[in-house]
């Protein structure tokens, strides 16, 4: 079970995993203290990506990849090949996807053309999977499937429902699980210990990862899983 630290960036600064405002703490030496203690990867959230789609925060991300000596994946700023041939340039090792953009098309080119490099991110309401916080009529399952289909390297699964409440939907991860071969990273942070031991479940081996977005947390969650 890999304890994925994520870091939310904004305009070369950290920014709040909870509310849409930066603040002044240098995302470089956030993912050297959370390297320290153990983490074996990292993920990048680029928030002024996700809402431009420029990659304002490209250095920041490079200065991290060359910093800090383990595995890095980045989500946001992914609308193009090329912005993801970038950032495979400048040492990321994998790319995170939003599963509800352009499907039939971008999706599997991606898949294809970066293979084993791609993840697929799924967020999701009662099953259905939701884009910009709305609620679409496709099933998560379904596009889970299609994310297979097509050779993503794995899915992240966020319930928006449980969102920052710090509790895991294990029953909608071990649903999606029983679908999809694929290895799964649960998203939406996890409040506790013993919320994050519920995910070590030999029944569900698919479920490969905890995403921590709590400096505090990813702290005494490494120190205790490491």
């Amino acid at each position: 079970m890999e304890i994925i630290p994520a870091l939310k960036i904004m305009e070369g600064f950290c920014c709040h995993h909870r509310q849409p405002y930066r603040f002044n703490c240098d995302p470089v030496a956030m993912a050297e203290q959370w390297a320290n203690q153990g983490a074996t990867r990292l993920h990048l959230i680029d928030c002024n990506g996700v809402t431009t789609g420029a990659m304002l925060n490209l250095p920041t991300i490079a200065a991290i990849v060359q910093q800090v000596k383990v595995p890095v994946q980045v989500e946001g700023t992914i609308y193009s090949r090329a912005q993801i041939e970038t950032l495979f340039a400048i040492g990321v090792d994998r790319v995170v996807v939003d599963g509800s953009i352009g499907w039939s098309e971008l999706v599997a080119d991606l898949c294809e053309h970066f293979s084993g490099k791609i993840m697929v991110n799924l967020e999701a309401y009662d099953g259905r999977v939701a884009c910009s916080g709305e609620l679409t009529g496709l099933l998560a399952t379904t596009l889970a499937e299609r994310a297979e289909a097509v050779g993503a390297a794995g899915i992240i699964y966020t319930d928006i429902a449980r969102q920052g409440s710090g509790i895991i939907n294990l029953k909608a991860l071990k649903h999606l699980a029983d679908r999809v071969n694929l290895p799964i990273i649960a998203g939406g942070g996890a409040s506790s210990i013993a919320e994050l031991l519920r995910l070590f479940n030999p029944s569900t081996p698919q479920i490969v990862g905890m995403m921590v977005y709590s400096t505090d947390m990813a702290c005494s969650i490494l120190s205790a899983a490491y």
